[in-house]
């Protein structure tokens, strides 16, 4: 029964942390993914407060009843956030690396979480910060991979002829 009692938050806390993800990762792609116009100039900040640091708050603060807010008010509020929006989240291959990331991280964190003894409730920063550092070193590996590539293919035409196009106003 114990173990039971121990696990039952694991898939909860898995979902609740993919949530707080997806409004992270819908707000990055708005802005360019650059985390400090999400945080600086974001053009409505009650968003954060509502769907990233309230949730948060809540988490920490009130123990086992908080997955009745989660599954009662939080989930339905950002899934309804999420359909009003009239530029709702692109899945591209960044975003779906990010959610790979999310996913990994967090299943690793609370894996070592229920093998420590000391361990009573599971973090929400530290996978979704390790996922975002994870997300911007693929992404400006890739960003490389693909100008190498573009280089190389740019010296093998050795007869190449560039044709500058202008527009006159």
């Amino acid at each position: 029964m114990d173990t039971f009692i121990a696990l039952a938050p694991f898939p909860f806390h898995i979902l609740f942390v993919l949530s707080l993800g997806f409004y992270l990762i819908t707000a990055m792609q708005w802005y360019s993914y650059e985390l400090n116009r999400v945080i600086f100039h974001y053009k409505r900040p009650i968003w954060h407060i509502l769907y990233f640091l309230l949730p948060i708050l809540l988490y920490f603060t009130t123990d086992k009843f908080f997955w009745i807010y989660f599954l009662f008010a939080y989930l339905p509020s950002l899934y309804l956030w999420h359909r009003k929006q009239d530029k709702p989240l692109v899945w591209t291959d960044r975003v779906k690396r990010f959610f790979s990331f999310l996913l990994v991280a967090v299943i690793v964190q609370d894996t070592l979480c229920l093998a420590s003894q000391q361990c009573q409730i599971y973090g929400t920063f530290l996978p979704l910060f390790a996922s975002l550092l994870a997300s911007h070193g693929a992404e400006t590996y890739l960003a490389a991979l693909y100008r190498r590539r573009a280089k190389a293919k740019l010296a093998s035409m050795p007869d190449l002829k560039i044709v500058a196009i202008t527009a006159r106003h």
